[in-house]
């Protein structure tokens, strides 16, 4: 009976019902526990008003969903893990797409970032300029969804992030549901490049296909802050996704090297950060060439780097010329930003400063000081990606001067570390930090053929990320509770990847594998 009960427990069906089970529990919670609109408190909505917004049934509904989630996520992680040879990433992908699908429906999730884009979109819809105006400079409707935080406060976001918003705008009209639904299909649209580019990349860099589909796709990060939240950072990484598919693609022409770019352009005129992935691209594609293509039978490197520089430049100056907004999005990435969060890390020394000095009582605000180490954190930023975009081309020079196909991958592997450092340095010495930041180095990380600690790490550290928001989008990010949100589930990732323990974490390899391989949910 035992066997018979963990076979069941074990089997990937039953994994991936659970996970789809906690899904629609987190959605239909979201109704009361979530960014709620103001609509919602009005007593206009019977279904909602007979709990009361923040009620605590609900509330209990959601974190018994997001347990059911986690624990399929793990479960279905260490099945994999136990072989060997791999399993089939396909099952994965479309447990994935399942899972994400309730969250479609969902209130916005863990931020009211949704309802900000909104309100942006309104703006620039009324010939407002977005990156001198917040979304107070048109009250109404929408402006009142915007967290007070954020609501004089000029976007951040780049030219074509804004123009898909004036798009979604024109045609909703003054609908703000609407248009929150139509910029989370936004953010849907760049979960499924995800879907399609993630295996590919996990086989080209030398990992294993149905482990990067498992960390990426079936994450809670992934699916609760990226697909439930609604953030536009899904939309940056899904499209930086496939613009390095697209210059790792074997054979490394030309044409590949400048299709990626153009794709790594747009993903930069989204947010950024993608800018991490262009100049990453040409060590890629450089250390991933075949021998016939070795650098003294084609253009020199010096001009692969300008040529590929110049098309992104291009690229995004088309872009930015064509939605008429300018360069002031510029201005807003900035150290003045009033977000105070311990995982930026001049922010925490400057915070650490104030309270060895005494001065703890203002320790969490923005003062003069803190904008000086988050300014210096950023120049200490550039020198460090400086660094390690030289690192990688010196690799992907050598490996080229190499006939054997092992110096190559070895090139490759390096780079994509590289990549996912470049990234991690990215969001940790930023002037501000928010957990779903941390999608942008998942793209680098999962290419790489990672231990079972390091993946057990990775999923804890995504679990905490998650817990520390309260759906509603209160943050804990300088409380002393996010200590142990965020070591608990680490610890609970190891455990059931078996680690630290003697009894193995599945049956015979073999037999999992034969489980992952032939079900079809």
């Amino acid at each position: 009976m035992g066997d018979r009960v963990r076979a069941w427990a074990d089997s990937p069906i039953t994994l991936i019902r659970v996970g789809f089970a906690g899904s629609i529990a987190m959605a239909v919670a979201s109704f009361w526990v979530a960014a709620v609109p103001m609509y919602f408190r009005g007593g206009h909505t019977p279904v909602v008003s007979s709990l009361g917004v923040g009620a605590v049934e609900p509330r209990i509904a959601f974190y018994l969903g997001f347990a059911a989630l986690v624990l399929a996520w793990l479960r279905l992680g260490a099945l994999h893990l136990a072989m060997p040879e791999g399993g089939d990433p396909r099952l994965l992908r479309r447990a994935g797409l399942l899972w994400m699908a309730p969250l479609i429906a969902s209130i916005p999730l863990a931020s009211r970032d949704l309802w900000a884009y909104s309100a942006q979109s309104q703006l620039v819809l009324n010939n407002l300029d977005p990156y001198r105006f917040g979304p107070s400079a048109l009250p109404g409707a929408f402006s009142v969804e915007v967290s007070h935080r954020w609501v004089d406060t000029p976007a951040p976001y780049g030219p074509l992030w804004l123009s898909l918003g004036r798009g979604i705008a024109a045609m909703v009209g003054q609908h703000v549901g609407m248009t929150v639904v139509a910029l989370r299909l936004v953010a849907v649209a760049g979960f499924l490049m995800l879907a399609w580019a993630i295996p590919r990349l996990s086989e080209r860099a030398g990992g294993r296909a149905d482990i990067g589909t498992w960390a990426v796709l079936l994450n809670p990060l992934v699916l609760v802050l990226g697909v439930g939240g609604g953030h536009n950072d899904l939309l940056m990484v899904g499209l930086l996704a496939i613009g390095l598919v697209v210059v790792t693609r074997p054979g490394g022409t030309i044409a590949d090297l400048v299709a990626g770019m153009v794709l790594l352009a747009l993903a930069t005129a989204v947010k950024s950060p993608a800018a991490v992935a262009v100049a990453f691209a040409v060590p890629l594609w450089l250390a991933g060439r075949p021998a016939s293509c070795r650098w003294r039978q084609g253009p020199r490197p010096v001009v692969v780097v300008l040529g590929s520089a110049s098309v992104a430049i291009g690229v995004f100056a088309a872009v930015t010329a064509a939605s008429g907004l300018g360069f002031g999005w510029v201005g807003q990435v900035n150290s003045s930003t009033s977000v105070v969060s311990w995982m930026s890390l001049p922010t925490l020394v400057a915070v650490g400063w104030d309270v060895l000095h005494g001065e703890g009582h203002h320790a969490l605000r923005l003062d003069g000081q803190m904008e000086t180490m988050r300014t210096i954190g950023s120049a200490v930023a550039v020198m460090i990606l400086l660094a390690l975009w030289l690192w990688a081309m010196r690799r992907a020079l050598k490996a080229e001067r190499v006939a054997g196909g092992a110096a190559r991958r070895d090139a490759v592997a390096v780079v994509w570390s590289l990549l996912a450092a470049a990234f991690v340095v990215v969001v940790i010495l930023g002037p501000a930090v928010q957990p779903w930041y941390f999608l942008w180095a998942l793209v680098g990380v999962v290419a790489l053929r990672l231990r079972n600690r390091q993946l057990a790490l990775i999923a804890g550290l995504s679990i905490g990320m998650v817990a520390m928001i309260r759906p509603n989008g209160v943050g804990l990010q300088m409380n002393p509770a996010v200590v142990p949100i965020l070591i608990i589930p680490v610890l609970v990732a190891r455990r059931a990847f078996g680690l630290g323990s003697r009894r193995p974490v599945v049956g015979p390899a073999r037999a999992g594998r034969d489980r992952l391989t032939h079900a079809n949910p």
